[in-house]
């Protein structure tokens, strides 16, 4: 359901409260590879609440490593690996107008 979601609608993702369509059309296309049609109907037939809390859930914690993990081990890997910042000195972050705690990622 995460890789469907990130396909269909990128950074965009229908987790707030009016996106229960778009998570049901999720839940639907995926649960075609992910679960018996049993399984299927038995998590649809649930109550209407119970159903939306679901597939929040669901689509939270499936694109977890999406939203949260890659931006922050993205910006560990340009930090470190291409900007450099480990060999701040004072004369480079006063010309960049930063503090030396700070770094250019986070402006």
């Amino acid at each position: 359901m995460a890789l469907l979601a990130t396909i269909r609608h990128g950074p965009l993702l229908p987790t707030d409260d009016h996106g229960h369509d778009a998570r049901s059309k999720l839940f639907c296309d995926a649960s075609t590879y992910a679960l018996t049609e049993e399984e299927a109907r038995e998590v649809i037939g649930s109550s209407d609440a119970a159903f939306r809390l679901y597939l929040k859930g669901l689509l939270l914690a499936g694109t977890f490593k999406l939203r949260c993990d890659l931006p922050v081990t993205a910006r560990a890997h340009f930090q470190t690996m291409v900007f450099n910042v480990s060999r701040k000195t004072k004369e480079i972050q006063d010309h960049l107008g930063l503090q030396m705690h700070e770094s250019i990622l986070d402006q």
